[in-house]
């Protein structure tokens, strides 16, 4: 072997010994040239492992191979975030038909709204006395309504009723001669969920 073979040996030999760059040692842990990952320019000196696109970390390299920075980047929204969810008010006329209420107008040829109480419910099955509920045109609670009939109180009769669906704010009773659903004379029982004022929500 000449003496120019030798030295070219030699030198491959010392060339497979040097120690491997930080690009180098990067790319073989997994890490990939970010260029043809995320549409960076070619002279992009850095790498990231594919799985942790987009926030990284990216490792920065200088010309020589040499780490020089690790950067991670954090988006504000990602394709992962969930939508937030708009709150949907449910009335408390929906809630109460969730329940078993029906308009009274379905029942009885009542009024669909009746001034002075509003959008009249009940349970089928709690006619004739109640409780009865009354909405206003938004579908808010505004009363509860009691119908005792005066014969019944006459005779003693006890009545085991379902209590409110809200708080009390103020109490009518006043005399009834008959209407469809109970056409003998009554009592209303009317117990206001609102203020005086805001019995002006199903005056008319």
């Amino acid at each position: 072997m000449t003496m120019m073979m030798r030295a070219c040996a030699i030198g491959f030999l010392a060339i497979l010994a040097m120690p491997l760059g930080a690009s180098a040692q990067s790319e073989r842990t997994g890490y990939k040239k970010v260029s043809p990952l995320g549409g960076c320019s070619r002279f992009c000196p850095g790498t990231v492992q594919p799985k942790e696109i987009p926030d990284g970390p990216f490792r920065g390299f200088d010309v020589r191979g040499r780490l020089s920075s690790t950067i991670y980047m954090h988006t504000r929204y990602t394709h992962s975030r969930r939508p937030k969810r708009v709150a949907v008010h449910i009335s408390d006329r929906r809630k109460s038909e969730r329940t078993g209420y029906k308009k009274v107008s379905s029942l009885v040829d009542f009024p669909s709204f009746f001034p002075g109480i509003g959008e009249l419910y009940v349970q089928p099955e709690k006619l004739p006395n109640g409780p009865y509920r009354a909405f206003d045109r938004r579908g808010r609670l505004s009363s509860t309504i009691y119908m005792l009939p005066i014969e019944d109180l006459q005779n003693r009769k006890q009545f085991d009723l379902e209590g409110l669906a809200g708080t009390g704010d103020h109490v009518t009773v006043y005399f009834n001669s008959g209407h469809p659903g109970l056409d003998k004379p009554h009592y209303h029982i009317h117990i206001w969920h609102v203020s005086k004022k805001g019995e002006e929500r199903v005056a008319k």
